[in-house]
């Protein structure tokens, strides 16, 4: 892990950070399939809007980088 906290910090919070973030992306994913079958998604419409959350998605971790090197000048 990359954050600037302590090691015993970083241990303690690892699991429920994991299990949140799986939990929540399951979440998400339900919901993207439950909203895209009641519009009549297609295949191609679904491939669209999984490109969109993709996009976004590469978006917010690059914006997260930029911070991360901002804050931690010895990271880079």
């Amino acid at each position: 892990m990359l954050l600037p906290t302590s090691r015993e910090a970083k241990y303690k919070a690892k699991a429920a950070i994991e299990t949140f973030c799986v939990r929540l992306g399951d979440v998400l994913q339900a919901g993207v399939i439950f909203i895209g079958t009641s519009l009549h998604f297609g295949v191609q419409a679904f491939a669209g809007t999984t490109l969109v959350i993709t996009l976004l998605w590469i978006f917010v971790a690059l914006r997260l980088y930029h911070e991360h090197k901002r804050r931690v000048p010895e990271f880079h």
